[in-house]
């Protein structure tokens, strides 16, 4: 009997493939969305303002779904929300998070999960696998899975809006009040601001750097995104906003020369041998008129902060704050330190 068991998981393991297969094509006949359909952010309705619960979840399609209590299995689809999840909620109420969660280059809460939660890869067999009673994804999440999760009825929140600071907060509140984790966000909310002001008040009457995000691939920020808002707090102007364009973008490397950058912020992730982003434009002839280039200042940018959409994005603002104004920063301060740590691996 022992010798059979392999082979009984196998095919129990099978059938239940074959049956979450067969219950995939039956859902996906009760919700088909028509082509150009845009999905919005989700949103957290109170019904009675003398009781946490029940509320009721209006989905990415304007539907009303209602949590009777507070979900106690829920599942993250996008690192964002594992990301928040470790803030709003114990682990216990985790079911599955991202299989990303634990790369420490791109996750803030890297060793934080324990193994026993669940990793997906944000497809639906392992979404309906986890038995969740509540599931998390964004816009750039899998637009199949999303659409077969809107027909299993499972409550969804969605996120749209990740361009600014004040999206992040809201993405922050309405996923806590669907978990009833409100107290937690605003600890967390007031953490995020308090570090801001910190910032904030320290750099306040200082000269600010004209200062460039890029990469070799020509990639950019302007207005209208985190990385904007991220070196605008930081005490510097970002002069992609001098050309007028906005989001994320590309320039050729003439006009980013052309704009004369006291501060080049460096996207390079790459781990191939050979000369770093930086080295290649402190030794590239054309560049040598570049403020920038003259005075040594360009950093490479790395780490979890980078691309994070959630509240732990706050530590690039303080790194950044430090490469842009040394001098008004304590040496014994920690968050100069880490700085420090990461310029030395330039």
């Amino acid at each position: 009997m022992l010798k059979n068991r392999p082979l009984l998981f196998s095919a129990g393991l099978l059938l239940c493939m074959l049956a979450l297969s067969f219950c995939l094509i039956a859902l996906s006949d009760k919700v088909t969305l028509l082509p150009g359909t845009k999905l919005g952010n989700s949103e957290v309705l109170e019904l009675d303002p003398q009781q946490k619960f029940p509320r009721q979840i209006i989905d990415p399609i304007g539907r009303a779904i209602n949590l009777p209590a507070p979900p106690v299995s829920v599942v993250s689809g996008v690192l964002a929300s594992d990301e928040m999840l470790s803030k709003l909620l114990e682990p216990t109420r985790v079911s599955s998070v991202t299989d990303l969660v634990d790369d420490p280059g791109i996750s803030n809460v890297a060793g934080f999960y324990p193994r026993t939660v669940l990793r997906n890869h944000g497809s639906i067999e392992e979404f309906i696998a986890a038995e969740p009673d509540l599931a998390v994804v964004a816009a750039y999440s899998n637009a199949t899975s999303v659409e077969l999760l809107l027909a299993t009825g499972i409550p969804l929140i969605r996120f749209a809006n990740y361009h600014s600071y004040d999206d992040l907060r809201s993405n922050v509140r309405t996923l806590a009040k669907a978990l009833g984790s409100e107290k937690r966000a605003e600890r967390w909310l007031v953490e995020l601001d308090s570090r801001i002001d910190v910032v904030q008040q320290r750099i306040a009457g200082k000269t600010k750097p004209r200062v460039l995000s890029y990469s070799m691939s020509g990639s950019t920020a302007g207005p209208g995104s985190l990385t904007d808002e991220t070196i605008r707090l930081a005490g510097g102007v970002n002069v992609i906003s001098e050309l007028g364009l906005k989001g994320y973008t590309k320039i050729s490397p003439e006009v980013a020369i052309s704009l004369l950058p006291d501060v080049i912020l460096v996207n390079d992730w790459s781990t191939k041998k050979g000369p770093s982003a930086r080295d290649i434009l402190l030794n590239h002839p054309a560049w040598q008129d570049v403020p920038a280039v003259k005075n040594k200042r360009i950093y490479s940018i790395q780490g979890a902060w980078v691309t994070s959409v959630t509240p732990y994005r706050v530590k690039g603002i303080e790194q950044v704050a430090h490469l842009l104004h040394p001098s008004i920063f304590s040496a014994n301060d920690s968050s100069q330190a880490e700085a420090a740590n990461h310029q030395t691996s330039l």
